[in-house]
């Protein structure tokens, strides 16, 4: 459990929340890890750093500019819901998860600062399943998928009906560990979306009943001896266009349409096995800066939302 203080909005809030119960189980020749958790995040509990919740960039300033829209559960319902789903990986390569996902009472929300998205009509499926393999000893593979259904019923909203998400998703991963000294992570995520807007077309918020979202990320990262690192990344969103749904945002091009990549440079003074009061004292100094080549559908002032980020990150334990 996780609780995280905002300077924007001087407040303290709970984060990033996964509380589990896990037991190991043989059958015969196979051997399995299950268990069930309840979490604050569709993708929060997987064992996976591609899912939205944990994939690169790992960290972020709170004021950066993003594109107008990206698909639900890539943070729509960050730390605004509770979810229970059952868990298991079988043999250390197959890995399994389902469960569903509820919007609590307002008034809870308040009380602990998280996110109110708006009312679930019905409990909201979640899916995940991925398959691991090492193709050497030191290296690994894993290509998994996803899938999320939720029927939101939005926060302003005075009606019944509900806009309809369906989001798909792919990721992969791979790691080489080259010893002590050298480690190399490869990641990327494709989610398309596809969205029935009741509510927000009836509510005149859409112009459309039916629009599609769909986004994109890779990030290569090189570490050296565990202290120096450097990230590569690329990312993309895009959908169908709607004049009401994105005009705020995207007054010329009513369009979600955004591309760029990030570069980010890590040092970790004491990420060796043998630091210095190892593995408590916890530092990681880093420089990230994200760059537009597309903003929202605009191509020609993209470059005026880029950020330069300085990060200073310690752990107590």
């Amino acid at each position: 459990m996780q609780a995280s203080y905002s300077e924007n909005g001087h407040l303290l809030g709970w984060d990033m929340t996964d509380i589990r119960y896990a037991r190991i189980a043989t059958l015969g020749s196979h051997t399995a890890v299950w268990g069930i958790t309840v979490n604050n995040n569709p993708t929060i509990s997987d064992i996976y750093n591609t899912g939205p919740a944990w994939q690169y960039p790992y960290t972020g300033p709170d004021l950066v500019p993003g594109s107008v829209a990206s698909p639900i559960i890539n943070g729509g319902f960050m730390n605004g819901v509770l979810g229970l789903t059952a868990y298991t990986q079988v043999d250390g390569k197959w890995y399994f998860e389902a469960g569903a996902y509820k919007v609590p009472s307002k008034s809870f929300l308040d009380h602990v600062n998280g996110m109110y998205p708006g009312r679930l009509d019905i409990p909201a499926p979640y899916l995940r399943m991925a398959y691991q393999t090492n193709l050497s000893s030191r290296s690994n593979l894993e290509i998994g998928g996803l899938y999320f259904a939720p029927k939101l019923i939005p926060m302003m909203s005075m009606g019944v009906s509900s806009d309809n998400y369906k989001d798909y998703g792919l990721d992969a991963s791979y790691e080489w560990l080259g010893g002590m000294k050298h480690a190399v992570v490869v990641q990327g995520q494709y989610i398309s979306e596809a969205q029935t807007l009741n509510n927000s077309y009836a509510a005149g918020a859409a112009s459309h009943l039916h629009n599609h979202l769909s986004s994109f990320n890779v990030n290569a990262a090189y570490w050296y001896e565990n202290t120096y690192g450097a990230t590569l990344a690329a990312f993309t969103t895009s959908g169908s266009s709607d004049m009401l749904l994105y005009s705020a945002a995207s007054p010329l091009n009513n369009s979600p349409n955004t591309n760029g990549g990030s570069i980010e440079l890590n040092w970790v003074p004491f990420g060796k096995g043998d630091s210095w009061a190892e593995p408590y004292a916890n530092l990681r100094v880093g420089l990230q800066y994200t760059f537009y080549t597309k903003f929202n559908g605009d191509t020609s002032h993209a470059t005026d939302n880029n950020t330069l980020y300085f990060v200073l990150q310690s752990y107590l334990f």
